[in-house]
């Protein structure tokens, strides 16, 4: 999970591209690695330099720190200062939204690192699955779903919390068969099992006639989610 939300939200790089102005500046941030400030490489046709900015700057104190940055660019100076207000105001507004973006990418970065020193990911408790209703969704008769509810209450007990809707669902279907139950997303299944590396929840869907040898939405099979995500068995 970490590993996947790592793709999404990292400290990387932001880039910009201003289109309202004519000049059309362009830029890269990128927060520093000692400070809480941010580099900002801004450029526009073959010149660039590199300024130093604040996070939390207003409009008027980027505006100054800019100045300040481009002072020693003669061209990049001159471009800037000869820039219309409202030009202006629109170029410091899509820097401020990058600035916010990487001031995200922080604070996402930040709340992973702290994940990742947890001995494992906190699992929010999962609300028991009620099987009488679940059944009665794939036309199993309410009388014999709450009958199959209470013996597979009986029989498993607490272990039914544990187990998957498809392991709970195949488990009514072996004690009171329907063939409404076929119609339940086996295939959906399969694939999740597949691609956790859950035994007992791949022989559930097989028995119940998933077909291992059909794609997901992805076009991937079974076989290759399991592989890919390193469950030889």
């Amino acid at each position: 999970a970490l590993a996947l939300a790592e793709q999404f939200c990292r400290q990387s790089q932001v880039a910009g591209l201003d289109t309202c102005t004519e000049v059309g500046f362009d830029w890269v941030m990128t927060p520093t690695r000692f400070s809480n400030r941010i580099n900002l490489e801004l450029g526009q046709g073959g010149h660039a330099t590199l300024v130093q900015v604040e996070p939390a700057l207003s409009p008027y104190q980027l505006d100054a720190t800019i100045h300040a940055g481009v002072k020693g660019h003669k061209a990049l100076a001159q471009i800037y200062a000869l820039l219309p207000s409202d030009q202006r105001a629109g170029l410091l507004s899509e820097l401020r939204e990058s600035i916010d973006q990487v001031q995200a990418n922080r604070i996402a970065a930040d709340r992973l690192q702290a994940l990742r020193a947890q001995p494992e990911l906190p699992s929010p408790p999962q609300p028991r699955l009620d099987i009488a209703r679940a059944l009665q969704r794939f036309e199993v008769p309410e009388q014999q779903a709450r009958a199959t509810e209470q013996h597979l209450i009986a029989t498993y007990g607490d272990a039914l919390s544990r187990m998957h809707g498809s392991q709970v669902i195949a488990a009514a279907h072996a004690r009171s068969p329907h063939l409404g139950l076929y119609g339940a997303p086996w295939q959906t299944w399969l694939c999740e099992h597949a691609t956790t590396g859950s035994l007992n929840g791949v022989e559930a869907c097989l028995g119940m006639q998933a077909e291992p040898n059909v794609p997901d939405t992805n076009g991937e099979t079974p076989l290759h989610l399991a592989a890919r995500h390193g469950h030889p068995g």
